[in-house]
């Protein structure tokens, strides 16, 4: 809990220092960014809404877009694991602070929508007592490939310093259905190259 009260706190001061800095006579927009990016949702063990991530921004309106892939040959379980996740969403600007010395950041409201496909490696337990004739010993086997939408509403804030380093703070609620039901409040960050 004290590293999240200090992250937030780090990322406050940094989007602050605009409101006390000088005037830039630089007014160069750079609208769009890559990076990597983080979103999970905190009812869930593991983050679907994460990888490298593209960003455009059209003046009040814009888009960004997240994806990886994972692919795990046999692990532990004996059985190949695999998991992808595409998702996009699309961003409101609600504010933005005035540009000073290279440094201004931006108050915008996000929707998401994409889809998760994976596969899991399920533990059969064993049956009968170790050591004993007819004792079978516990297994996995694979899930088959399963599938989810997933859905996201929320707010973010992102920290623009030396004109072209970003730093997105995000966070609301999303969920995903039909295979593994989660819904729940999230959190996320990452780190992005304007230009």
């Amino acid at each position: 809990m004290k590293k999240i009260i200090s992250l937030a706190l780090a990322i406050f001061l940094i989007g602050t220092t605009a409101l006390w800095a000088e005037d830039s006579q630089d007014e160069t927009v750079y609208d769009q960014a890559i990076g990597i990016f983080v979103l999970g949702n905190v009812s869930a063990t593991d983050p679907n809404v994460c990888g490298i991530q593209y960003q455009q921004w059209f003046d009040k309106i814009g888009f960004q877009t997240e994806g990886f892939v994972y692919y795990n040959d046999k692990n532990f379980s004996q059985v190949s694991t695999y998991n992808f996740s595409l998702s996009g969403e699309l961003l409101l600007k609600l504010y933005e602070t005035p540009k000073f010395k290279r440094t201004y950041s931006t108050l915008y409201a996000w929707f998401m929508a994409g889809y998760h496909g994976y596969n899991k490696a399920n533990y059969v337990d064993s049956k009968g007592t170790y050591g004993e004739a007819g004792y079978v010993e516990g297994y996995y086997t694979d899930s088959g490939f399963m599938g989810d939408a997933m859905l996201g509403i929320g707010f973010g804030f992102d920290i623009v310093v030396f004109d072209h380093i970003s730093i997105p703070f995000q966070f609301g609620f999303e969920g995903e259905f039909p295979n593994t039901v989660t819904a729940g409040f999230c959190i996320g960050s990452g780190i992005r190259y304007r230009f």
